[in-house]
């Protein structure tokens, strides 16, 4: 789990990164936009239709918050990232969705 300083908290917040880009992987639908902050911010945000059992939501979150720990000092310094796992996450282990989100392009700073 990421600490406070480097996750997105307010629903405000979660809505004005809505609005920008979007990209969609194998596990993960992304939600981003760049911001004056200095450091990625990152949050997560679920469904009940698409996962009914709050066990389902929680292993989900785990799972997204574990790939975002892997792949947080690969991203760019002023992003605001809104990821929305999909169902097929809960077959899959932290490292594959590391590699998935790492797979995107417009996040990740150049090598």
């Amino acid at each position: 789990m990421l600490p406070k300083n480097k996750r997105l908290n307010l629903s405000k917040s979660f809505k004005w990164v809505a609005k920008g880009d979007k990209k969609e992987t194998k596990y993960l639908k992304l939600n981003f936009r760049l911001g004056e902050n200095e450091n990625p911010l990152i949050g997560i945000a679920l469904s009940k239709i698409y996962f009914p059992k709050s066990t389902q939501r929680n292993k989900a979150k785990r799972l997204a918050f574990s790939a975002t720990d892997l792949t947080y000092p690969l991203l760019i310094k002023n992003l605001n990232l809104v990821i929305m796992p999909k169902v097929n996450i809960l077959k899959a282990n932290p490292t594959l969705v590391a590699k998935d989100l790492q797979n995107v392009q417009d996040i990740i700073i150049p090598n």
